[in-house]
């Protein structure tokens, strides 16, 4: 799973970067660093959760970002424990409009790399 996320292209990472930096166009430097957390999770499709670091070019300066990754498996198969539910949550927005006490983790988006492993 290292390998895959560290052979991600500039245009797959750059709008998680952006999210992260509050900045369009923040450009990210090729050669983040990918490493596993050695967390578990019992999520469905879970495939795992990894930190992703480096830095990028933001209004001429050079900032560095991390963010952690959730790597999902998609299947048909996963009946009601769906990753594809988890993944709709995020993307509806619907967690950024929690105000009474309960928060959730932000998103920076959903990525597909090219194995079909769905980044959270």
């Amino acid at each position: 799973m290292v390998a895959e996320i560290e052979k991600l292209t500039v245009e797959d990472i750059s709008p998680i970067v952006q999210s992260l930096v509050g900045d369009n166009p923040a450009t990210p430097e090729p050669g983040w660093l990918v490493q596993a957390t050695g967390e578990m999770s019992i999520g469905a499709g879970t495939l795992g959760i990894l930190k992703v670091s480096g830095t990028a070019h933001v209004k001429g300066e050079v900032t560095p970002w991390s963010v952690v990754i959730k790597a999902m498996e998609l299947e048909e198969n996963w009946a009601i424990f769906s990753p594809e539910r988890e993944i709709a949550a995020f993307r509806s927005g619907f967690f950024d409009k929690l105000d009474r006490g309960l928060k959730s983790v932000p998103c920076h988006g959903v990525t597909m790399t090219n194995s079909g492993t769905t980044l959270l």
